[in-house]
């Protein structure tokens, strides 16, 4: 089946509180051209922090800094920094959790993110992103509950929703899956994701129609991004036409 994969969280710098004339500098800095500033990795979010020290936010900055920079090393040893002047400073153990998921280090990545959500137990985002950790070490069941917990305390949130329906179809709930992603079109069709999966499952289903209609919205959503997925899901909707 085509799925499209865990669905996380985009990086966006926190806004600071207290703020310093280098990071005044850098907020006002003209935007880089796109083809020089290094991609923020996928899985980073923004936690919902209490006041934090100025010089805790500061160094957490300048660390965002490095690691969209490239500079991965000096990013984790400043948020390490960062958490030396302030232990409540969440956000900088999500990232170090990012650090290394992205390397493979998952029990390390698992617990940063356990760290972050005692200090954010009620954060639906931290849920999310633990979610994907159990994912990724095979455990698929715990995943499901946490990816549940974090729709189910913001399901506002597309990304939550997301991956709780792809976590849905590897337990065979499918009802709740095509539900969960109907709720989804429903609050906004733009949504290519929950197309791409609703088409998937209606496919399998023999829902011909169905899944050409939501395969079709896919392709007119994405059509301005380099999705991998695209030549595939173009495939599936010339054979679905051709029967």
């Amino acid at each position: 089946e085509v799925l499209a994969r865990y669905r996380v969280f985009k990086a966006e710098a926190p806004p600071p509180r207290s703020e310093t004339p280098d990071a005044k500098r850098e907020r006002e800095a003209p935007p880089q051209p796109e083809e020089a500033r290094a991609s923020p990795p996928a899985i980073v979010i923004q936690v919902e922090e209490a006041p934090a020290s100025p010089e805790a936010l500061a160094i957490l900055e300048d660390g965002i800094r490095l690691e969209r920079e490239g500079r991965i090393g000096k990013a984790a040893e400043r948020y390490r920094d960062a958490l030396a002047r302030d232990s409540t400073l969440g956000e900088a153990r999500n990232r170090l959790g990012l650090l290394a998921l992205r390397v493979g280090r998952l029990e390390e990545a698992r617990r940063e993110f356990e760290a972050a959500l005692r200090l954010h137990p009620e954060s639906a985002r931290l849920l999310n992103n633990l979610g994907l950790v159990f994912h990724l070490k095979g455990e698929f069941r715990t995943a499901l509950v946490f990816f549940r917990k974090a729709w189910e305390r913001e399901p506002s949130k597309v990304e939550s929703a997301l991956n709780l329906a792809i976590a849905y179809v590897q337990f065979g709930q499918r009802a709740e899956a095509k539900a969960l992603l109907a709720t989804v079109l429903n609050r906004s069709e733009r949504v290519p994701e929950a197309h791409l999966n609703l088409g998937s499952l209606l496919e399998a289903e023999g829902d011909r129609a169905g899944a050409i209609r939501h395969y079709q919205r896919f392709l007119e959503l994405t059509a301005r991004q380099d999705s991998p997925l695209r030549a595939q899901v173009a495939e599936r909707l010339a054979a679905l036409r051709g029967r």
